[in-house]
């Protein structure tokens, strides 16, 4: 069982960053983890919806999400699925990261 989050793997303020790829002694659920929270993050600057609406649509808590988003935590099937619902974009490793346009964003 990972007691530590995902976010123990990376340089302090580097793991929203990027870039998501397998680093040497970063373990691949770190950094399928890593892409999540990226995807997220530029999903909902994408989108133009807030986090409690987002929350909102998808029955995910805020506790959760900003978990998710820190990388304290490593998100399951039904919460990364529920986002993705809730924001129309996939935000399953492997997928293309969402950019947000210049200046969009809450």
């Amino acid at each position: 069982m990972r007691t530590d989050g995902p976010a123990s793997y990376f340089a302090e303020g580097a793991y929203l960053k990027g870039p998501v790829r397998r680093w040497r002694g970063v373990p691949a659920a770190a950094s399928a983890a890593q892409h999540v929270a990226i995807a997220l993050k530029n999903a909902v600057d994408a989108s133009g919806m807030t986090v409690t609406s987002v929350c909102a649509t998808s029955g995910v808590g805020r506790s959760t999400f900003y978990a998710v988003l820190r990388g304290d935590v490593y998100p399951d099937f039904v919460t990364v699925a529920e986002l993705s619902d809730a924001l129309g974009v996939s935000l399953w490793p492997g997928s293309p990261l969402v950019v947000a346009a210049a200046g969009s964003g809450p």
